[in-house]
């Protein structure tokens, strides 16, 4: 049987019209990081009928990834990330043109971004993240991402946002990327953890034992394949919307969907926030003392 793009993305017409089904077909999408929540994102959007990806991922993989990376199997340990997912997604769509960028990325990205239309962040590396969020913004691009928790959730940051950087006074800002050093990135997580777990229910789903493991660095961020997918496909839908319709829903504080109890949510107002602040960081005192 012959593929024809026509076909391929038959049905999904009725969700969408013909000419959005075109200007998706024509989205150019960079996502660096094909993990968990990278990979998700770009099968969804392959699926969709993107063609035109450039995408990056220094590592391969290892069993621990086979709880949840969608791409991996353990044929593959100790394969390529990028080429894997590369293999898989030419055997979708033929027609897809990609890119493979260089582990150096990070330090190309004013030559890369030039060439797509909005970013996938599918990194977990907080300092290159940082730099990102840099250049998209001077770049007037979009950056789709998701913030450290456990639930699945989304947030958008639009050339017109603050940085998160600036919101949250991290130590980078005001620095060149030469002088950054791993105490500023733990210091960017421990923000990113505090936002999480004073606006969601994310807390309530922390094994503390692992928790404080993880807040300390001694283990890798929790991951899970529900909600890690469950990620992906929200990554996958706010890039679809910025596409067709040029904003999203998500926004630059995110939304959060809590999957044991089936419900949306977003960050609380300010008044409150502030307040709960005060016992959230209370408690990740104790876990760093501890």
């Amino acid at each position: 049987m012959n593929f024809t793009y026509d076909e391929f993305i038959s049905r999904n017409l009725g969700f969408v019209t013909a000419e959005e089904q075109n200007r998706i077909r024509d989205a150019k999408i960079f996502i660096p990081g094909l993990g968990g929540m990278g990979s998700v994102a770009l099968s969804c959007l392959v699926r969709a009928g993107v063609q035109n990806f450039h995408l990056t991922d220094p590592d391969v993989f290892e069993v621990s990834n086979l709880n949840r990376q969608i791409f991996s199997n353990i044929n593959r340990l100790g394969v390529s990330k990028v080429n894997s997912a590369y293999e898989d997604i030419l055997a979708i769509n033929p027609n897809i043109k990609v890119t493979i960028e260089s582990n150096d990325w990070a330090h190309r990205l004013d030559s890369i971004l030039p060439m797509v239309d909005l970013v996938i962040n599918g990194c977990d590396d907080t300092l290159a993240t940082t730099l990102l969020l840099r250049k998209t913004k001077l770049h007037q691009k979009n950056v789709v991402d998701a913030f450290p928790s456990t639930l699945p959730n989304a947030y958008v940051i639009s050339p017109q946002d603050i940085l998160p950087e600036l919101r949250w006074k991290y130590p980078t800002l005001g620095l060149s990327p030469e002088s950054w050093n791993e105490e500023m990135a733990h210091y960017i997580l421990n923000q990113e953890f505090e936002f999480v777990l004073t606006n969601t229910s994310a807390r309530k789903y922390l094994v503390e034992k692992y928790a404080i493991e993880m807040i300390k660095g001694l283990r890798p961020r929790i991951s899970h394949a529900p909600m890690v997918w469950f990620t992906g496909l929200l990554m996958a839908q706010e890039a679809i919307k910025l596409i067709l319709k040029g904003k999203s829903t998500a926004g630059p504080y995110g939304i959060h969907f809590d999957i044991w109890k089936m419900r949306l949510e977003k960050p609380q107002p300010t008044w409150f926030s502030n307040i709960k602040k005060i016992f959230i960081r209370r408690y990740m005192k104790r876990i760093k003392d501890s």
